[in-house]
């Protein structure tokens, strides 16, 4: 065997590489452009600590609400981008994203596996999981929640079925640490180790004896869940520290049940109708476990209760599909568990025929996944996701933000993704009328300027109300707007290309030549 130590193949046959495998599909499937509209924004911000040494706690960008408070909650992800795209550029940030959703997905995969899971099953979930929450995998700080998660999920697993080990009193707690100022979505690292707590209660109850307060006083009496909740509360005091405090809690409850009416795709409710195939594969792995265990007359409160969070989520919108998957993972192979322990009479995993052994198959079908992401899903025509190591042409207004005036410093209004581009193009010398900063402006802000967006008449009030004199949009987000630059005689079109437009109104027409000259020597735009 000159390419394979001794005894790797042997190894390799009795314990599948399926997380190998599942690591690099994702690694392939995340070689696709930086096209989130929010990466330019965080990259500003990160710029302005790198300069200054100070987070910003104010709408520093706008012109319509430019001392608005702003929770500095991703701080640390933007001090971290920064640097490294300015060293490596975009790709230097597609290496990262591919790199923590990667690591995210494959410790899962290593993990179940080393627990029993059957390999093409694992093959067939993780892979089903990752097609569905593809359009998640952007530049953004909530990979590294994905990553928490998953990292929260295999500590919490080992801990149910090993001996209590002390160096859970730091692991937890440094996870949540980092966790917490990398972004707000730590709240989910809290709901499943409380959930989590919430299954070994209900277990300790049930396998009691005695009257209800007996089996309640068991509770208090059980070692494991008084670490437990010990342990939740030095990880809540650890998650405390942060720029924010309390009001990292506070950003998510606002987020969870402001209004939103932004015609974003990603902010809005889950509609099964809409997304077929997301619902299939997510009510086979959020029900189908449950419903098997139940079936299999296994009471597990955990699957129930990671069940019924995860169709909470999806109730709260279609940008919580990742997180409602790796919730409901761990469901999925505890299922398989019960059915194999039927069928077997004991744990023991039955060896696969030895066609399906072989360790090629479980790296080439989610290599063929790869394949298949890169041949039809970035290459669809209406779609911003696209192969390659740049930053995406369809995505940002690289050709008409060049013919902004330098100084603007009132009287723009621009499409809600434009915002951070434009912002970090112009050094902050463009102030944005909105942008991916959804907590910068107060949410009566949005609920005024949609229903306007929605009419032409509408739309003509909202320019005459906010003394807007020039127009940055993205056709097919503002359309009605888009139109109105187009065909009023008021307006002149400066500039435009397949996906956006900028237009003057022609009583505030500049001369020719006086627009952005220099480009910044780190702007991403083609030079």
């Amino acid at each position: 065997m000159i390419f394979f130590p001794r005894g790797l193949l042997e190894r390799c046959r009795r314990d599948p590489p399926v997380h190998i495998g599942i690591s690099l599909a994702v690694l392939g499937a995340c070689i696709f452009q930086v096209c989130s509209f929010d990466i330019f924004w965080h990259l500003e911000i990160g710029r302005i600590f790198w300069d200054t040494g100070r987070l910003i706690d104010r709408n520093l960008f706008s012109w319509t609400y430019p001392a608005h408070p702003w929770r500095p909650t991703y701080w640390l992800f933007e001090v971290l981008v920064y640097p490294l795209h300015r060293l490596a550029g975009a790709a230097g940030l597609i290496l990262l994203r591919a790199g923590v959703l990667a690591g995210c997905w494959g410790l899962l995969a290593r993990h179940f596996g080393r627990r029993g899971a059957n390999p093409w099953l694992s093959i067939v979930v993780f892979l089903a999981a990752i097609d569905v929450s593809l359009f998640r995998f952007l530049v953004r700080p909530h990979i590294f929640s994905f990553l928490g998660l998953a990292i929260l999920i295999v500590l919490l697993d080992r801990w149910r079925t090993a001996p209590y080990k002390a160096c859970f009193l730091w692991e937890l707690p440094l996870l949540f640490l980092f966790w917490a100022n990398l972004h707000s979505g730590v709240v989910f690292g809290f709901a499943y180790f409380a959930l989590f707590l919430a299954a070994l209660g209900i277990e300790v109850v049930v396998a009691g004896t005695g009257g209800p307060l007996g089996r309640i006083a068991r509770l208090f009496a059980t070692p494991r869940l008084r670490r437990g909740a010990l342990l939740l509360g030095v990880c809540l005091a650890a998650c405390l520290v942060n720029p924010t405090g309390w009001g990292l809690f506070r950003y998510v409850y606002d987020h969870l049940t402001m209004d939103l009416v932004i015609p974003i795709e990603e902010l809005a409710p889950f509609h099964p109708g809409r997304y077929p195939k997301t619902a299939f594969v997510l009510g086979w792995l959020i029900l189908l476990p449950p419903l098997v265990s139940a079936a299999a007359r296994k009471f597990l409160p955990g699957v129930w209760l990671r069940a019924l969070f995860s169709v909470y989520l999806m109730s709260k919108g279609v940008r919580f599909v990742p997180v409602a998957c790796l919730f409901s993972l761990p469901g999925v192979f505890a299922a398989e568990a019960v059915l194999r322990v039927r069928k077997n009479g004991g744990g023991a995993r039955r060896p696969l025929p030895r066609h399906l052994r072989l360790p090629a198959l479980h790296i080439v079908v989610p290599l063929l996944f790869v394949l298949h992401a890169h041949l039809q899903v970035y290459r669809l025509p209406e779609s911003l996701f696209v192969s390659g190591l740049g930053f995406s042409q369809a995505a940002f207004p690289f050709k008409v933000a060049a013919k902004l005036p330098a100084d603007l410093p009132r009287g723009l209004y621009n499409s809600f993704s434009v915002g951070g581009y434009l912002i970090w193009r112009s050094h902050q010398r463009v102030r944005v009328f909105q942008d991916g900063r959804i907590h910068a402006y107060p949410p009566a802000f949005f609920r005024r300027i949609e229903p306007l967006l929605s009419t032409s008449q509408g739309s003509r009030t909202l320019v005459t109300a906010f003394g807007v004199t020039r127009l940055v949009l993205r056709k097919q987000e503002d359309p009605i707007l888009s139109s109105l630059a187009a065909d009023d005689p008021e307006w002149r079109v400066i500039a435009e290309d397949a996906n956006f437009l900028y237009a003057v109104r022609k009583a505030d027409d500049i001369p020719a030549g006086t627009g952005l000259t220099r480009q910044r020597e780190d702007d991403p735009g083609p030079r």
